[in-house]
């Protein structure tokens, strides 16, 4: 049995891993901790999202405010905050962005539609970027909003992934557990069998094999001479930091592992980073969508 790859069928194949990558598994756990809803008076409120989006659009072009979308028919709550309502607004107005990420008030506007939604300016704010954040954190410090997922405005500081999702993390394999259809695993069973490599061939992968064992053996004894103390050394092992390159503004962790779970990376991987002086790009979400911010990860001596 031949079977020949056209154009046609890497193009399905490619297709499918294309779309197993735009798959997000982060962002789906509900930030419910039993604290009251919030019951302020909105400054103003626009009760169909889809009929007043034109309204919403002229009243509040290049405000900032604190806002809230209110499902219509369950009573499930959004808040967020904005510097800048135009760039924000189109975000959720936009059907393509709200698909592309897997977070519950985007899925929630696909499920539902705009005209079940209400959405309310909770404050005006001054225009400074951090002013409404400010406000928006004191609500998320003191309500309950269904559909938020993130305890710190605009930071995934605290964010705790769901057991699905760790154990995606943990058992990822094959394209972090892409799994291929049946079809293709038996045309990669044929393009492979009685496949022989020349003993040149053989030769490079042996070679090739022993350096990248010998590079990472000692990337690990590099790292574990490092981060472990030694005796001779104070005792209190380090501290992780990062720090964001373009705000300066830094977190710490007090461990290795604790930061390691935080971004979503193995602690071999978080080590690596830290040795090699890598930059660290995270995707967060701002006004505009989606934005990659760099990060740089060191570490200190705890005090």
């Amino acid at each position: 049995m031949t079977i020949i790859m056209t154009n046609q069928t890497i193009g399905k194949y490619l297709k499918s891993i294309e779309t197993f990558l735009k798959t997000k598994f982060i962002f789906t756990r509900s930030l419910y901790r039993g604290l009251p809803k919030l019951t302020i008076t909105p400054a103003v409120s626009y009760k169909n999202a889809k009929i007043n989006k034109s309204l919403i659009f002229k009243d509040n072009k290049d405000k900032a405010f604190v806002y809230r979308w209110i499902n219509k028919l369950n009573g499930k709550e959004y808040l967020g905050s904005t510097s800048s309502a135009k760039r924000r607004l189109n975000t959720y107005y936009d059907l393509k962005t709200l698909g592309e990420v897997n977070m519950p008030i985007y899925n929630a506007i696909l499920k539902h539609g705009h005209e079940n939604f209400i959405f309310e300016i909770i404050e005006y704010c001054l225009s400074e970027d951090t002013i409404a954040q400010k406000r928006e954190q004191y609500y998320l410090d003191n309500f309950d909003f269904e559909y938020n997922v993130l305890a710190n405005a605009n930071s995934l500081a605290g964010y705790k992934h769901t057991a699905e999702t760790l154990a995606k993390f943990k058992g990822r394999q094959n394209l972090l557990g892409f799994k291929h259809l049946a079809e293709t695993l038996e045309m990669l069973r044929e393009i492979n069998t009685g496949k022989v490599h020349t003993e040149e061939a053989k030769e490079v992968m042996r070679n090739s094999w022993a350096q990248r064992k010998l590079k990472s053996d000692n990337l690990e004894l590099d790292l574990l001479n490092e981060i472990i103390p030694s005796k001779s050394k104070k005792k209190g092992g380090k501290i992780v930091v990062i720090t964001n390159i373009a705000t300066t503004a830094a977190t710490e962790y007090k461990s290795i592992s604790e930061a390691a779970t935080v971004l979503n990376l193995t602690r071999v991987t978080l080590r690596k980073y830290i040795k090699n002086k890598e930059i660290f790009n995270m995707l967060k979400e701002s006004d505009s969508g989606l934005v990659k911010e760099k990060y740089l990860i060191t570490l200190k001596d705890k005090t």
